[in-house]
């Protein structure tokens, strides 16, 4: 969180600018962090290697009274960090005094907007400048609520490149992401228990989301899910068992998730299928939880979500756009795809050609969702729980 000493001079190189894909990379790794111990932390190893950042911290504030109450950094020493904290360094700093004072949600660079920063820069910063040998920064107060803000400090040094107001416009994007992975995050440490990793997370997703073992038992369910059994007269829940009440379907699930245990490891992956009911259809999204070893990946659990056609919660295509890049008309294919349209039914809504819907299926969404098939694609995008956030901020 240091500025850059204009007393010296030193031809530096502008700043490469995060290309399209490098933030969409950078967009997804930041949603991945959100549901890891460690949050932010990796995801500032890939931001320093891909942006050349000395340093990177972040630091979430209690607004009433500027003291932090989570840390997560990259790239600066154990003794460093301390001596930020302990002493209170991070308030003196004009980078940081100018986030919390100037408008919100932007990011500001010392190399471009406090020229004159040694006329109010404290002492203290200045020998912390020196032994750490970072120069200038760019930091951001991101408002999470109105009790707590993330501020994000990137720091460079003398040799690494300057920011570019390009390149502040760029980090800007991650704005949001920001938000909403940190949202993500708090939600997932708050259920947080001894138990798997699906039942820490399944309260994340705002539709309902159950969790079924090997006997195909549900072992636990989210809050989504109480509601909407109470408003369906379709499927019940009687002895852990989810189950339709028509009885030529009554055993489809527990079908559908014996072939997910019973696959081979390396041909394990999220499964999408439809159970139809007259006026209402019903969408469920089988997604594996995994034990990864050495050699191996075992099934632990199986998460299962359930979506309704015209239910008023849908994924934010916006949303999913951001996360895997998508241009607008990739995110309309997309669109269409989770209604449940056909291909054929996609062009013509779209007015395009099949061929065309075909093509940019699998030569573009496929290799940017990373994904191999069209059911692999809607399994994986109904059970972003990072696509959901726009709808429920």
């Amino acid at each position: 969180m240091i500025n850059k000493d204009s007393s010296r001079t030193k031809t530096k190189t502008i700043s490469a600018i995060p290309t399209h894909d490098q933030l969409s990379m950078l967009t997804q790794s930041l949603y991945r962090s959100s549901m890891n111990d460690d949050f932010l932390n990796p995801f500032f190893e890939e931001l320093r290697e891909c942006c050349q950042l000395r340093s990177a911290v972040a630091v979430l504030l209690d607004l009433r009274t500027l003291n932090f109450k989570s840390i997560w950094e990259s790239g600066n020493t154990e003794g460093e960090s301390d001596l930020t904290i302990q002493n209170q360094l991070y308030k003196k700093d004009p980078l940081f005094q100018l986030v919390m004072s100037a408008p919100k949600d932007q990011f500001y660079a010392t190399n471009l907007d406090i020229p004159e920063w040694r006329k109010t820069v404290d002492r203290s910063i200045l020998d912390w400048s020196k032994l750490t040998g970072i120069s200038e920064a760019c930091g951001a107060s991101i408002q999470i609520d109105n009790n707590q803000a993330l501020a994000v400090f990137l720091q460079r040094g003398e040799q690494d490149p300057s920011f570019s107001i390009q390149e502040r416009e760029q980090f800007n994007n991650l704005i949001p992401h920001f938000r909403e992975a940190l949202l993500l995050h708090q939600g997932k440490v708050e259920q947080q228990t001894n138990q798997v990793q699906g039942d820490a997370i399944i309260e994340v997703f705002p539709i309902p989301a159950f969790i079924l073992n090997k006997h195909f038992e549900v072992s636990s369910h989210n809050s989504k899910a109480d509601r909407w059994l109470k408003s369906t007269n379709k499927v019940s829940l009687k002895n852990k068992q989810l189950s339709l009440k028509d009885a030529n379907q009554r055993n489809l699930l527990a079908l559908q998730v014996s072939k997910i245990f019973a696959l081979n490891s390396k041909y394990v992956r999220d499964h999408f299928f439809k159970w139809e009911m007259g006026s209402e259809n019903w969408a469920f999204t089988l997604k594996p939880i995994v034990e990864k070893t050495q050699d191996a990946q075992k099934v632990l659990y199986v998460l299962c979500f359930v979506h309704q056609e015209g239910y008023s919660l849908q994924p934010s295509i916006w949303a999913l756009s951001q996360i895997y890049s998508l241009t607008e008309r990739e995110g309309d294919i997309c669109k269409e795809l989770l209604k449940g349209n056909d291909l054929p039914a996609t062009a013509e809504t779209l007015g395009i050609s099949i061929h065309t819907v075909r093509d940019m299926l699998k030569k573009r969404i496929f290799k940017k969702c990373q994904c191999h098939s069209q059911n692999e694609l809607i399994a994986k995008l109904l059970s972003n729980p990072a696509a959901y956030t726009a709808e429920i901020m």
